[in-house]
């Protein structure tokens, strides 16, 4: 069982090649008690390693649904199919209210909230380049270019200027100690 509920289920490993020989009973048939055939739909997707998220597959779909629905796809599929079905089955067992509806709804309200905070960026980013391209060259400003830093220092260069990454209204410092606001070139002293 994974810990915290807005994890990912890790993928399933590649199938397993056969190996020539007795080789031991798949998940699907094990948990059927019965004994696991070279043409079993389920022996290369679900090894015995593998017995807890069949367990959980079988669940929520059924297997006689799981070898319905593998059956009417191409061989070369089907670990696609299986890795779904797992997918599936780990977000209803961990939230079974929800199962992966809850998962699509987190991530989509997760995106909003990222294509927000860059919204909020780009419009940061847009009084800097403002700010900067108006006092170049006035002697009463400082001009901070980016160029020069190495390229893994931008971010944090970034956050030395604003000073306060979590606020929206960004200040200034001129050469001349004169306090600016980010609000178009207001002065914050008049």
């Amino acid at each position: 069982m994974l810990n915290d509920a807005n994890s990912v289920p890790p993928p399933l490993p590649p199938p397993p090649q056969p190996v020539p020989g007795k080789s031991p009973a798949c998940a699907a048939c094990k948990h059927q008690r019965k004994k696991c055939v070279d043409t079993c739909v389920f022996a290369p997707y679900f090894p015995p390693g593998l017995a807890r998220e069949f367990h959980r597959a079988q669940k929520v779909f059924g297997v006689s649904n799981m070898a319905k629905m593998a059956a009417g796809i191409p061989v070369g599929h089907r670990g696609l199919f299986f890795e779904s079905v797992v997918y599936e089955a780990e977000l209803r067992y961990l939230n079974p209210v929800t199962g992966c509806a809850g998962q699509v709804d987190r991530l989509r309200r997760q995106n909003c909230e990222l294509r927000h905070e860059v919204e909020v960026l780009r419009e940061k980013v847009r009084v800097y380049e403002d700010f900067f391209h108006n006092n170049n060259g006035n002697g009463n400003g400082f001009v901070y270019n980016i160029s020069d830093q190495h390229p893994h220092d931008n971010c944090a260069n970034l956050n030395a200027v604003t000073n306060n990454s979590n606020s929206n209204n960004v200040v200034f410092y001129s050469a001349g100690s004169t306090l600016l606001n980010g609000e178009r070139g207001k002065r914050a002293d008049s």
